[in-house]
């Protein structure tokens, strides 16, 4: 037997330790359980299989996590969740500090960005006839519900590293705590403060770009949108990185697939968080209760058409008739499902980034259209992955292969 000069540890400590220990060995036998359980049999890119099946593991896990720690009243399913998601982005999403870049945080309005630039170009800010660099403005994804501008730090390191671009990240608000249009006028008061601030951060104004991922392609499309009706018609690129831009529809061709990460189910309750809605509302939403037949002759409803799996019929939901008839009103605001503006024209040229096993496929296909329907030079690429792969373009092919064609696309045009 050793002894020991070390004081016996609190009884408190000692099971705390032994409740971290009974968390980790559960979480590594409920990762291996989910790992093995894999009903996805589609054509990655070698050796994206197994990364995938990890991550969809993972993503599953955290979930679980938050739901019991939610039971446990630790805290909410939503607070618990966006800081694991924190702490995953932290692992999985490799920063390459550079000791010639440098980052601010600026106040817009009350609105918070971080710019990424050269230090280079901040010492010769002083320059009146110095160089301006491009800008890029990167709206983030996480269903406007989880995930934050630092989320993406690596992303925006990237760009700026392979684009020689002032990067802006803009950290809008979230719902459910501040549902539409906050998110919205966040995105689109960062896009004309750094517009307005050109000079000063050593942008050239004529070449602004404004880029997203899935709720960030939305909010991207929709400030777009909002510059035009407005006649500001400075952005020059719009990205939109599988958007999601409707809630018109939940049934189309890619919604009713069976696809890693993402389920129509998801997308439909984040959907009614950003809209504050009652998550109550999401059979009908799923069912397609909300659709009033004056719709039917909308040009978004036509697209959609192309991509739709199910017919129509005469609404069955059981749902309040007031709270569909508020939710058909609503639907209609270009600004928060951009596939329902009246017309698409003189909107910046667009490249649609978009994932073959990816729920929200058929909407930026049918956004696409819409755009070059309306005379808008559109990119559509389309690569074998699946919807968040852009979040991991560090760990999976597929994700690498979004940001190539990202930095390509960009390099020609921005």
């Amino acid at each position: 037997m050793f002894a020991s000069n070390r004081p016996p540890a609190p009884h408190g400590a000692s099971l705390l330790s032994l409740r971290a220990l009974c968390l980790a060995a559960a979480s590594g036998i409920g990762l291996a359980v989910l790992y093995l359980r894999w009903p996805y049999e589609y054509h990655f890119p070698k050796g994206d299989a197994w990364r995938i099946r990890f991550l969809t593991a993972e993503s599953k896990l955290l979930s679980f996590i938050a739901r019991w720690g939610s039971r446990l009243r630790i805290g909410s399913e939503i607070a618990i969740l966006r800081r694991l998601y924190y702490l995953e982005s932290c692992v999985l999403c490799v920063r390459t500090p550079k000791a010639d870049i440098f980052t601010e945080v600026l106040d817009a309005d009350g609105v918070r960005i971080i710019v990424y630039r050269r230090l280079a170009w901040v010492t010769a800010e002083d320059e009146p006839d110095g160089p301006r660099k491009p800008c890029i403005i990167y709206l983030h994804g996480g269903g406007w519900v989880y995930t934050c501008a630092e989320e993406r730090d690596a992303h925006h390191r990237h760009l700026l590293t392979h684009l020689e671009a002032v990067v802006a990240a803009v950290d809008y608000r979230k719902a459910p705590e501040h549902p539409y249009p906050a998110g919205f006028h966040d995105c689109l008061t960062a896009t004309k403060f750094i517009h307005s601030h050109a000079a000063s951060l050593g942008v050239e104004p004529s070449r602004i770009s404004i880029c997203g991922d899935s709720a960030g392609g939305n909010l991207s499309a929709a400030v777009a949108l909002k510059l035009r009706d407005e006649g500001q018609k400075f952005l020059k690129n719009q990205v939109l990185i599988y958007p999601s831009v409707q809630f018109l529809s939940s049934r189309l061709t890619s919604h009713l697939q069976v696809y890693p990460l993402l389920t129509r189910e998801d997308g439909v309750w984040c959907g009614l968080q950003y809209m504050g809605e009652d998550v109550a509302l999401c059979e009908a939403l799923l069912d397609g209760d909300h659709i009033a037949e004056e719709l039917y002759r909308h040009p978004g409803f036509l697209a959609l058409q192309k991509y739709d799996s199910i017919a129509h019929s005469e609404s069955k939901s059981l749902a309040s008739p007031t709270a569909l008839a508020k939710l058909r009103d609503r639907i209609k605001d270009p600004y928060l499902c951009p596939l329902m503006a009246r017309t698409m024209k003189a909107l910046p040229r667009a490249l649609i980034l978009l994932c073959d096993y990816d729920i929200l496929r058929d909407d930026g296909l049918a956004y696409a259209d819409r755009l070059r329907a309306d005379g808008v030079t559109v990119t559509t690429v389309s690569v074998p992955g699946y919807h968040g792969c852009f979040r991991n373009f560090q760990v999976t092919r597929c994700g690498a292969m979004m940001m190539d064609h990202l930095v390509k696309y960009l390099k020609e045009h921005l």
